[in-house]
């Protein structure tokens, strides 16, 4: 067969043919958890006043469906998995180790850090947020059009990427609602709660010096103060045991970034265990009275 001109112009119309018929296949949407994160830990709670372990048609009525089969559920099943809140074996579902903090521990500090934890174990969430500006107003229409340029999500879902990512940032304390339409204001390193540097303290029983950045377990007590020269605690949580305390603590002379909040989870949710094997604390007892 010659080749020439005419024949460059037939295999250009065949690339071309080809390159129309892949593009005009529909593009599957990149996952994300379409359940926010928020909501997926509210069906956490519920479920774990029930038990760690459950079937799938038992944890699908936790999630208001009446089938495990269910399309709807299915997709919610995803999201739980996406947040690494949920393990599925079978036919039944296990709910991690990494989540339990946010149905068994009662303060503040340690939900924080399990909540935050979940959020950046989700891949594209954790990128998601890294990648944008901190400080800076994103509107929906925003997180829409990055979502489908950066992250191939698919325009029809676009809106419900954004309204995932915007409350789930919100609730893990890495970004601030700016308004009530879903505008989100990712928030810088250091403004993370719980990465703040701490100002030094002289020890007190008065529960009122705690600060953002310590958090507090079964029992309270002031920071220390950093020696001279000392990097300053950054984050500080202490268990009473029966004959002492477990204390955990970072001092850092820089924030913490928001994925070193991840393996902080997973320390205190080790710590709190021990704590719980080495006995309650008598009652009455309370920090330094030892």
């Amino acid at each position: 067969m010659p080749v020439g001109p005419k024949g460059k112009v037939a295999e250009a119309t065949a690339e071309e043919t080809a390159a129309k018929v892949s593009g005009d296949k529909k593009k599957r949407s990149k996952s994300f958890p379409t359940l926010p994160l928020p909501d997926a830990i509210t069906i956490i709670k519920s479920a774990g006043e029930h038990g760690m372990e459950h079937s799938l048609g038992a944890f699908a009525k936790y999630c208001g469906h009446t089938s495990a089969n269910s399309g709807p559920f299915k997709q919610k099943l995803s999201s739980f998995k996406d947040w690494k809140l949920v393990s599925v074996n079978g036919d039944r579902v296990t709910i991690t180790d990494s989540s339990r903090p946010l149905i068994l521990e009662k303060d503040a500090a340690s939900i924080a850090a399990a909540t935050r934890s979940a959020f950046t174990s989700c891949d594209i969430m954790e990128r998601f947020y890294q990648e944008m500006a901190k400080g800076v107003v994103y509107s929906p229409a925003d997180l829409r059009k990055h979502a489908v340029v950066e992250f191939e999500v698919s325009s029809e879902s676009s809106g419900m990427f954004a309204k995932s990512i915007a409350s789930s940032a919100v609730a893990a304390g890495l970004a601030t609602a700016s308004d009530d339409a879903g505008s989100v204001t990712f928030k810088v390193p250091g403004e993370v709660e719980g990465a703040e540097v701490e100002p030094e303290v002289e020890d007190s029983e008065d529960d009122s010096l705690q600060t953002r950045g310590r958090g507090a377990g079964s029992g309270q007590g002031a920071v220390p103060p950093s020696a001279p020269g000392q990097a300053p605690v950054v984050v500080r949580q202490t268990w009473l045991t029966t004959h002492g305390e477990v204390t955990f603590e970072i001092r850092s002379r820089e924030p913490l970034t928001a994925g070193a909040f991840g393996a902080v989870a997973k320390i205190v949710t080790e710590a709190g265990l021990l704590a719980a094997d080495l006995g309650e604390p008598e009652a009455g007892d309370d920090l330094g009275s030892a």
